[in-house]
């Protein structure tokens, strides 16, 4: 669920589309902790920029914790899912690389590293250029442990289905990219554990919330959900069970703006 950098792949908006109210209910929140260490680096008496906010669950999560939040999401549906959510939040129709705000003009950029819907080297360079010296740019990612066998596998059967036009995530470098701007200065990374509970049904409808798999024509689709009901009812760990926890990790990038 991000914002095209350009006009996009139509799979690509297409899928974005199609899985918001989905995405809405089966993506997991990010981790208190990692919430706590964003506000704890921006401060709440500021504007934060939630770029290609999506559905809203990291803008919510940081209107919650005190933060002001304006919230840009290129999408039309998820724009609109946004706002039905939450109505509190500022939010307005924009794509990741062209922001309308002026040189220097918030205090924070935060965006969710693990989308791939926009070109992460321009949408940084821009970043650089609303956020005003000394001000953070953050980059928030829910990543799946794949040290866990049962979640590698369930990862591999996402990626395998993914489309040429799809770029893989793991091939966006956010740390060179931010450096190649010249504008941010060190990097500081951590990481929180987030686990999802989940179960059978809802590890099926979480794939299909994905961008990847909400995109596909329905025969594909059905092929990739099949591939996940069969790893619940066959892996060792999954087998026999109506509920586990689908382990993740919540990790945080942040730099600060050069003067």
């Amino acid at each position: 669920m991000g914002v095209p950098s350009a006009p996009g792949p139509a799979v690509a908006t297409g899928g974005f589309a199609s899985s918001g109210a989905t995405a809405r209910r089966m993506r997991p929140a990010y981790a208190r902790a990692s919430i706590g260490e964003l506000k704890a680096a921006i401060g709440t008496a500021v504007t934060v920029v939630d770029v290609a906010a999506a559905t809203g669950i990291l803008a919510g999560q940081l209107h919650r914790a005190g933060m002001a939040v304006v919230a840009v999401e290129s999408v039309p549906e998820m724009l609109a899912q946004l706002r039905r959510s939450l109505p509190a939040v500022a939010a307005t129709r924009a794509l990741a690389d062209a922001l309308p705000f002026a040189n220097s003009a918030v205090e924070a950029v935060v965006v969710d590293g693990a989308l791939h819907g926009f070109d992460a080297r321009r949408a940084l360079v821009e970043a650089a250029r609303v956020i005003r010296p000394g001000g953070v740019l953050a980059v928030v990612s829910n990543r799946r442990d794949s040290s866990v066998d049962w979640v590698r596998r369930f990862g591999e059967i996402i990626v395998s289905a993914r489309s040429a036009e799809w770029p893989d995530e793991r091939d966006l470098d956010w740390e060179a990219s931010a450096r190649a701007t010249g504008a941010f200065g060190p990097h500081e990374r951590s990481d929180h554990p987030n686990p999802q509970p989940s179960s059978p049904s809802a590890l099926v409808h979480r794939a299909a919330s994905t961008r990847i798999v909400a995109g596909m024509t329905p025969a594909a689709r059905d092929r990739v959900l099949d591939q996940v009901g069969e790893l619940t009812a066959t892996h060792p760990d999954l087998s026999g069970r109506d509920q586990f926890d689908l382990a993740c990790r919540t990790e945080v990038q942040l730099w600060r703006r050069r003067g």
